[in-house]
């Protein structure tokens, strides 16, 4: 069943600042409330937070920050490019470099006070089995999702593209993954872009995910990239009429990241605002 009037929640969609890497913070900040948003996934890398060198001090002065700015924080997404950050390397070492990595976001996600963070299975080597990289993945993702679990915070693990992971990319891997996890602390998400390049939709989300399908990030393609709402070709009319109809009422990132919006992020901003416009609540 749908929203009774139809709509999604403005509060529902969330900024995130990992369009803003030519900008400040205190930027970011300013920008999300002069869009007319409350909510941020807050991107852990440089220049905005490096998990290097932050101190829990910092992170408890930029919480109350973020509180004073009248902003949430939904989400943390610490930085884990897969050649850095991989929890299904064959390198134990490596692997668990990678944990130790995460947990530590875990513990930078409690300090600000976010209940979700997000997650990828990382990927294997194309020369080995994949399902030996999987379960490494699995072992690891098993390992952080009890840490999530004693910090009250739930993992989102996403599904990548294929050029970007061989191990989590759609929504039965994902769903196998949670499976043989089976831990109540790691749940899944579903970004539009991946999505599409399955062929999947919102509807298979739900029916096969059920309360485990738990964040959205909303992007426009060509038919890849992470572009704004309308400059792309993606069906979005329809994924949107799909979380009406679903009643999804979880959170959803505006994930732009492409050269051409570095030097002006409010404007695809905007023009992804506007796009949604139609399916939002009035305020």
């Amino acid at each position: 069943m749908g929203k009774e009037n139809g709509r999604l929640g403005r509060g529902q969609i969330a900024n995130m600042n990992i369009c803003y890497q030519m900008y400040s913070l205190d930027y970011f900040f300013t920008s999300t409330k002069r869009l007319g948003l409350s909510s941020i996934e807050l991107w852990g890398a440089p220049p905005h937070l490096d998990q290097r060198f932050i101190s829990n001090g910092e992170l408890y002065r930029l919480k109350r920050r973020v509180r004073g700015e009248g902003l949430r924080i939904v989400c943390y997404t610490p930085f884990q490019n897969g050649r850095v950050i991989n929890l299904a390397d064959r390198d134990k070492s490596f692997r668990e470099f990678s944990i130790g990595w995460l947990r530590r976001s875990l513990e930078i996600a409690s300090c600000l006070e976010t209940d979700k963070m997000l997650v990828t299975a990382g990927r294997g080597l194309l020369d080995e089995p994949a399902s030996e990289a999987f379960e490494r993945a699995a072992d690891s993702l098993g390992r952080l999702a009890k840490t999530a679990g004693r910090y009250g915070i739930t993992l989102l693990l996403e599904p990548l593209r294929e050029d970007e992971s061989n191990l989590v990319c759609s929504l039965g891997e994902a769903a196998h993954m949670l499976c043989r996890v089976s831990d109540p602390a790691l749940k899944a998400m579903a970004d539009t872009s991946p999505m599409y390049a399955q062929g999947e939709n919102f509807t298979g989300y739900r029916r096969t995910l059920r309360d485990d399908f738990a964040h959205v990030h909303l992007v426009d393609g060509d038919p890849d990239g992470h572009l704004a709402l309308g400059d792309g070709n993606l069906p979005l009319k329809k994924y949107l009429e799909e979380l009406i109809e679903l009643g999804y009422n979880g959170t959803m990132t505006l994930e732009l990241i492409a050269d051409a919006y570095f030097r002006d992020p409010e404007a695809p901003l905007r023009r992804s605002l506007r796009f949604l416009s139609p399916y939002l609540e009035e305020d």
